[in-house]
C-alpha cells in the first residue's frame, strides 16, 4: 500500500487477507496490526501469539514463523530496523509478546498518518515518531493491562456517547476520578476528553470519504455540538478542513 525510508527504518503498510506459511524476515522488524487480526506461530515452539488491534511484535532476524489471518485479514504497518540500532534498544529483543497499551496505540495511530503524507518533513517526522515507538517499547511494562488500557478500552467503544463523562468512566473502572485523569495524562500526554475528540475526529476522517454523507451529519454524528466546533477541531488536527479533506480525497 505504502512504503517509506527514514533514518535506520524502512516503513512497509500492507494488508493481508490469506494465510502466511512459516517464513522469516532478514532485519529485525517491528510489525504494528492497524486492523483486523492474526495468530503467529514459530517454528519448533509451542508459543503462539494472538494479535488484536494496535498490538505491536518485535522479531528477530532470521526467526521463522507462520502467520494465519482472522476473517478480517490484517492491515500492518511493518518497521524494517538495524542490529545498531537494537544494540541501543537491547530490550527489543527480550521476546516475542505482543504488546498491547494506549500510548503504543497512540504512537501507531500517529505513524499511520504520517505514511499518508507528502510533505517535505514527512522523513524526518516518521524517524523521530519511530525512534518514540522503540522507547516505549523499551519501558518495563509495556502494553499490560493497567488503568489507562482499560479506560482506552472502554473510550474506544463509547467515544461517541453524547454526555459521556469521566466519573462515570472512572466510576466503571473502580478508580477515583482524579486518579483515571493523572494516570491517562501521565500515559499518553493527552487528558481522556482530548483522546476522546481524537477518536471522534479519525472516526469522522473515515466517515467524510463516504460521498453520501454531508459534513453536517458527520459532525452530528461524531459528537460535536455544531459544524463550526468541528471545523475548528478538523483542521487543528489535520491541518485542512472537512471539506478540503473530502475534495483531496477524491469524493
Amino acid at each position: 500500500m505504502r512504503a517509506a525510508t527514514a533514518g535506520p527504518f524502512v516503513f512497509t503498510e500492507s494488508r493481508h487477507v490469506a494465510s502466511l506459511p512459516m517464513h522469516a524476515h532478514e532485519p529485525w522488524t517491528i510489525t504494528i496490526l492497524l486492523g483486523g487480526g492474526f495468530e503467529e506461530s514459530y517454528a519448533g515452539r509451542r508459543h503462539t501469539q494472538t494479535c488484536a488491534d494496535f498490538a505491536v511484535l518485535v522479531r528477530r532476524p532470521g526467526e521463522v514463523h507462520a502467520d494465519r489471518m482472522g476473517p478480517r485479514g490484517a492491515h500492518n504497518l511493518v518497521l524494517e530496523t538495524d542490529e545498531a540500532l537494537v544494540r541501543r534498544a537491547p530490550a527489543l529483543a527480550a521476546g516475542n509478546d505482543a504488546l498491547r497499551g494506549a500510548a503504543l496505540e497512540v504512537a501507531a495511530r500517529r505513524l499511520h498518518r504520517e505514511m499518508a503524507s507528502t510533505d517535505s518533513a514527512r522523513s524526518l517526522a516518521l524517524e523521530g515518531m519511530a525512534l518514540e515507538l522503540v522507547a516505549l517499547l523499551t519501558r518495563a511494562g509495556a502494553g499490560h493491562p493497567d488503568v489507562v488500557q482499560r479506560a482506552r478500552e472502554r473510550l474506544s467503544d463509547r467515544f461517541r456517547e453524547p454526555g459521556l463523562r469521566i466519573a462515570d468512566l472512572a466510576a466503571d473502572l473502580d478508580v477515583h476520578p482524579v486518579v483515571l485523569a493523572r494516570d491517562f495524562r501521565a500515559a499518553l500526554g493527552v487528558s481522556p476528553s482530548e483522546y476522546v475528540r481524537g477518536l471522534r475526529l479519525d472516526w469522522a476522517a473515515e466517515e467524510l470519504r463516504r460521498p453520501a454523507r454531508s459534513i453536517p451529519s458527520v459532525a452530528i454524528a461524531a459528537g460535536f455540538a455544531d459544524q463550526s466546533h468541528f471545523t475548528r477541531s478538523f483542521r487543528a488536527r489535520f491541518g485542512v478542513t472537512p471539506g478540503r479533506f473530502r475534495r483531496d480525497a477524491g469524493t
